[in-house]
């Protein structure tokens, strides 16, 4: 997790979509000393994320519905993040259910849906039940 390589890696991973943030452009333009931070602080043992700021914002999916996200600051709670996950990822995704959907990628809401509808399209013209289903406040 501490090596400069994947640390770098996470400095630009975490960037995506944000490099035009004046904090952003700050810290890749000097990435080398900012890697070096990172490395200090995950080695020494002395990181502690920073307060996360809370948002509200408006569901797209559904009418009328908001939601609380809370925002992490990109350097360097994003940047550990990514750090961490980028080791984690292979051990966690290994044992997973094949047909787990949520929040991996190439595995989204369309790779379910396909799934569903080869599934439907096997029962070949016999009676069928689907229940679909959202659990509140999950």
């Amino acid at each position: 997790m501490i090596q400069t390589e994947n640390i770098t890696d996470a400095f630009y991973t975490a960037s995506v979509g944000k490099r035009g943030r004046n904090d952003v452009k700050r810290e890749l333009g000097s990435i080398d000393e900012e890697v070096e931070k990172v490395k200090k602080i995950l080695i020494s043992g002395t990181y502690r994320r920073a307060k996360k700021k809370t948002h509200i914002i408006n569901a797209s999916n559904a009418a009328h519905k908001t939601r609380e996200i809370a925002k992490p600051r990109y350097c360097y709670d994003q940047v550990v993040h990514h750090c961490i996950v980028s080791q984690l990822k292979p051990i966690v995704t290994h044992g997973l259910y094949e047909f787990t959907c949520g929040s991996i990628k190439g595995k989204g809401q369309h790779y379910g849906k396909k799934y569903m509808h080869k599934c439907i399209n096997s029962y070949k013209g016999k009676k069928i039940y689907i229940l679909k289903m959202d659990i509140h406040h999950f």
